[in-house]
């Protein structure tokens, strides 16, 4: 017998069932893993910029209920205008109609009661839209309250009238130096932020950190702190055998300028866990920072089967003249989430038609744009797909010395494939253009 959709409903969150079945008088308990009743993350943005926690961080509790409460230390004079409180949910059920409801106090320091909180805003969310960070609410600090305050704002979720979540976000304000600018860039490209999913990063490339910060003071020694550990020690419980720890003294005109941080590839393990942060002093916490999770491939982890083509030093070669993209690609077997596409030369437009010498095969996964390759076609020295007249015009003047083929266009021309264009090389292209043996 199959149980499905078993749907427990619990007055609060953390009620807990298990399930036991009697079979001709022989009892069975069934060991199974509770769907957690949703929660909440919240990340407050000013700008583009995410606020680092920073103060007094609480973690669930509350018995029955879950609780959370989360604080960020702010400089007035630099955070001084809109701030976007951005909500995501995970374990909500995606068909379910969730109310939500936020409130606002302003207390004394160390008061973190929220019992005369004000509601300023309610409403209803789907739970599909809150596992795809669809709730927002824009919040201004109270420019009047003094550094005595800490100001608090309560999200609440319930579904049915049941209390599911609460969060409360504390801002204090400060005097402090703030990191406004924490950018993580690869492939000339910014990475957007994951939580605690892995970034797919190509072996051998590095990755950049950019930090810029305001209010810090110009010759005053600051600290950023990077410590790089194997996600398999972490896993196994290891002693972190291949951790990597740096710690960099930084001139906070430095900060205040632009800092940047280059993670080197590190090839003692393809999955690995950076931390990375900046400290007033060698012994506080950090003031802003963050983690990232990194999985190094290459194109072997996405790539079955080549079939007759071959790849070296991104050159995909041994591609005969005429092919189609889609004939191309269909002899390629690939690993699941992964795909090919064809561009131009200029690596802009999408080729659909006849693959030529000089463009460039994508390799994505899940629309992750992570190898091109430049392509070769025997003999196509021209980079329009075929062998022609032309083509032989050109390989005969490299020969002369008239005008030298290069790059992947002098691959092309190599047909006979021992590393250098000949005469020979000119007569098989010839006999080809005259139908009388193909490169084929």
């Amino acid at each position: 017998y199959t149980l499905k959709n078993i749907d427990f409903e619990s007055t609060y969150s953390r009620d807990k069932y298990q399930i036991y079945v009697t079979i001709d008088d022989a009892t069975y308990f069934i060991d199974t893993k509770y769907k957690y009743n949703g929660y909440i993350y919240l990340t407050p943005y000013y700008g583009d910029k995410e606020l680092p926690m920073n103060f007094n961080g609480f973690g669930s509790g509350g018995g029955y209920r879950d609780v959370v409460m989360v604080g960020y230390v702010v400089n007035p004079n630099i955070i001084n205008d809109k701030i976007t409180l951005k909500y995501l949910g995970v374990n909500f059920v995606e068909s379910r109609e969730y109310d939500y409801e936020i409130s606002y106090t302003a207390n004394k320091m160390d008061d973190y009661s929220i019992d005369n909180s004000e509601v300023v805003k309610t409403g209803k969310i789907s739970g599909a839209d809150l596992m795809d960070d669809k709730l927002k609410y824009d919040i201004y600090l109270n420019k009047n309250l003094d550094k005595e305050y800490i100001e608090l704002y309560t999200i609440t979720i319930k579904y049915n009238n049941k209390f599911i979540m609460e969060h409360t976000s504390i801002f204090q304000k400060d005097s402090i130096p703030m990191i406004t600018s924490l950018k993580i860039k690869y492939n000339n490209k910014e990475l957007e932020d994951k939580n605690d999913e892995y970034q797919l990063i190509r072996e051998n490339d590095d990755i950049i950190l950019e930090f810029k910060g305001e209010g810090f003071e110009d010759d005053k020694d600051y600290y950023f702190n990077f410590d790089s550990v194997s996600s398999n020690d972490l896993i196994e419980g290891d002693t972190l055998t291949k951790l990597i720890t740096k710690e960099i003294t930084i001139k906070g005109q430095e900060l205040n300028n632009g800092y940047s941080y280059t993670i080197h590839y590190d090839d003692s393990d393809k999955y690995r866990r950076i931390n990375y942060g900046i400290r007033m002093d060698k012994n506080s916490a950090s003031i802003d920072g963050g983690n990232m999770y990194i999985n190094y491939v290459n194109y072997n982890d996405f790539i079955k089967d080549l079939d007759r083509y071959h790849i070296e030093d991104s050159i995909f070669k041994y591609v005969n003249k005429n092919t189609r993209v889609l004939d191309l690609i269909k002899r390629i077997k690939l690993y699941d989430n992964a795909t090919l596409k064809v561009f131009d030369k200029t690596n802009s437009h999408e080729i659909n038609s006849i693959v030529g010498t000089g463009m460039i095969l994508k390799l994505y996964n899940n629309d992750n744009d992570l190898f091109d390759f430049k392509v070769v076609v025997k003999g196509d020295v021209n980079g329009d797909g075929n062998i022609s007249v032309t083509d032989l015009v050109k390989v005969k003047k490299h020969l002369s010395y008239k005008n030298r083929l290069t790059d992947i266009y002098e691959l092309a021309g190599d047909v006979t494939s021992d590393d250098n264009i000949s005469i020979t090389d000119l007569v098989r292209m010839a006999k080809d253009v005259a139908e009388i043996e193909s490169l084929s």
